[in-house]
């Protein structure tokens, strides 16, 4: 709905597994380039969503791990199922 979750589909290793990076991943802040910067800005805009530059993306906020995925999202606070 507001364009902060993705689904990672299991190719190779297990869901743990790939949670467990999600999970790693967590409160750190992860660089982005010019380019990546401006395909977020033009998604953003196309959506409606503010978008500010703000020096990298902060993970954090849902991980769910399903049966074939894991789904994170943005939703601010930390939740997991």
């Amino acid at each position: 709905l507001f364009g902060d979750a993705r689904d990672r589909l299991l190719i190779g290793g297990t869901i743990a597994q790939l949670a467990r990076i999600d999970e790693e991943m967590e409160g750190k802040r992860l660089a982005v380039t010019t380019g990546q910067e401006v395909v977020l800005s033009r998604v953003a805009s196309d959506s409606g969503i503010h978008y500010a530059r703000t020096g990298g993306i902060v993970v954090a906020g849902g991980l769910g791990r399903y049966r074939t995925f894991v789904h994170r999202d943005g939703r601010g606070k930390r939740a997991r199922w």
